[in-house]
């Protein structure tokens, strides 16, 4: 039985084996095929998801006063996706 804690949570093994599952195939896609090119450092600092960034792999984007600027994905036909 799971455990409530805030954002954070204890699971039992069967989740976990399902939360590995679904770690792996999203960064089989995502990191495999090189869709990231990192996070806004300001935004992930403020978010406190900055540490599980670097865990990732992630790059911290501050070209912007700490936060990442979208000019040259812009001007490089990139489809910007914000949520």
């Amino acid at each position: 039985m799971s455990q409530t804690n805030g954002f954070l949570r204890q699971v039992d093994e069967a989740e976990s084996e399902t939360l590995k599952r679904i770690t792996t195939a999203w960064r089989n896609s995502a990191f495999g095929l090189d869709l990231i090119d990192g996070i806004c450092m300001a935004c992930s600092h403020k978010m406190g998801t900055q540490e599980a960034a670097k865990t990732l792999g992630l790059r911290l984007l501050s070209a912007m006063s700490g936060h990442r600027g979208i000019a040259r994905y812009r001007m490089e036909w990139y489809e910007i996706l914000t949520f």
